[in-house]
Formats: C-alpha cells, sequence, structure tokens
C-alpha cells in the first residue's frame, strides 16, 4: 500500500499526488499495490482534481468525510444556483463512485492486513 498525504491541496500539489502513483506504478515488481490519498481538503472542487478518476489514484481517503458532508448538506444543498448544484453533484458522484472515502475505512483496511 502506497499513501500520499496532503493536509490541504492547491492545484500544483494535487499534480505531486498524482506523479507519486504513476511513479509507483512504474517502479513495482508484481501486483500493483493500493494507492491512495490522505487529506482534510474542504473544497470539493479540489478534492475532484485528486480523485476525479485519472487511475493514478485509486481513491482519496478524508480524515473528517462525515463532517464535510454535513457542511455541504447545511451550506449549499438548499442553494439554487448552478455552481452550488455543480458542487454538490460533484461531492455526490466522488462518494458514490467510491472516489472519496472516509479515513475509518482506511483505518479497517490497514487493520485486516495486520
Amino acid at each position: 500500500m502506497g499513501l500520499s498525504l496532503k493536509w490541504s491541496l492547491r492545484t500544483d500539489r494535487a499534480q505531486d499526488c498524482r506523479t507519486q502513483g504513476a511513479k509507483l506504478a512504474a517502479l513495482r515488481r508484481g501486483r500493483m499495490p493500493h494507492f491512495a490519498a490522505v487529506t482534510i481538503e474542504p473544497r470539493p472542487y479540489m478534492l475532484n482534481l485528486l480523485c476525479g478518476g485519472s487511475g493514478d489514484i485509486d481513491c482519496v481517503y478524508h480524515l473528517d468525510l462525515p463532517a464535510l458532508g454535513e457542511a455541504i448538506d447545511s451550506v449549499l444543498r438548499s442553494k439554487r444556483d448552478k455552481k452550488s448544484r455543480n458542487t454538490v453533484d460533484t461531492f455526490d458522484r466522488l462518494i458514490d463512485q467510491r472516489r472519496l472515502r472516509d479515513y475509518d475505512e482506511l483505518v479497517r483496511y490497514t487493520l485486516t492486513l495486520s
């Protein structure tokens, strides 16, 4: 398993995670290990840059995904403008496709490996 830790994201640092994943894939021997990023990034747009399906990263584990979901629900779901709707749709898609997961899932996964 490989992890890239990025507490917050800038567009230039999101690319670092993808580069690390591609390098891990190129240098591996045998099966490709699970490669993910861990973050506490609050902006769905930036999360989409990281886990939107480039293939270099299996998924992104968010340190407080329930709180992020609650914040999006309370701030954006009631708004009617197109930008808010797109943000909510992006967040929901990342969750539904399991590209964005809760950190507790990573903890459970690593416990099963040991």
